[in-house]
């Protein structure tokens, strides 16, 4: 379905509740992680980040659930980088934090490598 134009979408409560029915679905199991990337195709990946960013903070997950973000900058040879609004959320019980933390971390460095 597409937009009929371009202006913001009011505020949506069920979009919400399905995110965090989806989010607790998911981490039931305490080994599970994500990373996300929000999406540049209409330049609004920054609002986007900072919509998931409000969600996250006023939401019970927050007990439970870690959320961490990376602003990752990508040289992709054009004239400027390209700016890639980043998260990554895990359970506080996953026994691999450590080390899921640590790959997230290395993210830019990777995708700036030269192949």
């Amino acid at each position: 379905m597409e937009k009929a134009s371009e202006e913001l979408e009011p505020f949506d409560a069920k979009v919400s509740r399905t995110i965090q029915n989806i989010i607790q679905r998911f981490f039931q199991q305490t080994e599970n992680s994500l990373i996300y990337i929000c999406s540049d195709d209409d330049q609004k990946s920054k609002i986007r980040h900072e919509i998931f960013s409000r969600w996250y903070k006023y939401s019970k997950y927050q007990e439970d659930i870690i959320k961490l973000d990376n602003i990752i900058k990508v040289d992709i040879h054009l004239t400027s980088p390209q700016i890639l609004y980043t998260s990554m959320m895990f359970h506080k019980k996953n026994t691999q934090y450590e080390k899921l933390i640590s790959i997230y971390n290395q993210v830019e460095k990777v995708l700036n490598e030269d192949k």
